[in-house]
């Protein structure tokens, strides 16, 4: 079921209007996009999904459900159920099948809490910002996925990826927030006033949309001696190692489709989904700038 269709559903069954959800949570991967949250605005008040990686066990339902209290604001249930899955991240072990093929997997464990009342407004920011970026050769060149001198906006090698991007099944998933700090950077390259404006503009609809997230600085090594596993990091929010003072990072917006050459990742065309199922690729310009850069995909 895709999200035009799943939004609807929720319509037909009466979750608009006056009778909105008041949240919608996802157990599942890849979830917590700008896309969906638009999908969903006129459904649920909130959004409590993945922007990477959930555990194959779900989310620790026994621990959310006994932490549920009467008198609690949806953005207060939001923001226990975010913590209790900080707690939980930081002490279990991911990716027990295939460890052998590398020595470190980065755990990914994300979730984040989105106030879809704010998810028109941060649409429209990042249709100005993409309608920009596709008219001008210029900045289309640090998105480029073809060049090799790798940007801020570009995957480098494998150890970027977990650092910068989501990997997702078919496609390349851009950090909204990671996403405008390297714009704010190249803004400030260009001497482009008017991408600084814009993209300042994207970054405080983001910080009013974005509750609350996290995403987990632990990861899985194996002992290449023993065959032996061990989890290590921090429990640090990954997420502020970019900044501890904005709520802007925790959710994605789409890139181009990923291919690889055996070195790099590249983002070779955009999925065609994004012509006609999908309201925010319909509605919205973002769908100029990956027109710009890459060709119709499947």
């Amino acid at each position: 079921m895709g999200s035009m269709i799943f939004a609807q559903s929720l319509k037909d069954a009466g979750f608009c209007g006056q009778n909105k959800a008041h949240i919608i949570i996802f157990d599942s991967c890849y979830s917590s996009s700008l896309e969906d949250a638009y999908e969903l605005r006129e459904t649920s008040s909130y959004m409590l999904a993945s922007p990477n990686s959930l555990p194959g066990m779900g989310l620790p339902y026994y621990s959310i459900i006994n932490s549920l209290q009467k008198d609690s604001t949806t953005e207060g249930i939001g923001k226990n159920i975010l913590n209790i899955f900080k707690d939980f991240s930081n002490s279990i072990w991911l990716y027990q099948n295939g460890m052998q093929e590398s020595d470190e997997y980065d755990a990914n464990l994300s979730l984040t809490l989105s106030d879809l009342s704010e998810a028109e407004n941060t649409a429209e920011a990042f249709s100005d910002l993409g309608l920009y970026l596709s008219k001008s050769e210029k900045l289309l060149s640090y998105l480029d996925g073809s060049r090799e001198d790798w940007s801020l906006l570009r995957a480098g090698s494998a150890k970027n990826i977990r650092n910068l991007y989501y990997q997702g099944n078919y496609s390349w998933l851009y950090d909204t927030g990671v996403f405008i700090d390297g714009l704010l950077e190249i803004a400030e390259l260009e001497k482009d006033s008017m991408l600084k404006e814009k993209a300042e503009k994207t970054e405080e609809a983001l910080s009013k949309m974005i509750t609350s997230s996290f995403k987990s600085s632990k990861y899985y090594t194996i002992d290449q001696k023993s065959g032996k596993g061990s989890l290590k990091g921090s429990d640090q929010n990954f997420y502020q190692r970019y900044s501890s003072e904005r709520n802007i990072y925790g959710l994605t917006i789409t890139g181009g489709r990923l291919v690889d050459d055996g070195k790099y990742f590249y983002m070779s065309y955009y999925p065609a989904f994004y012509d006609y199922d999908l309201s925010f690729g319909i509605d919205t310009k973002w769908i100029e700038l990956l027109r710009a850069l890459y060709p119709t995909g499947s």
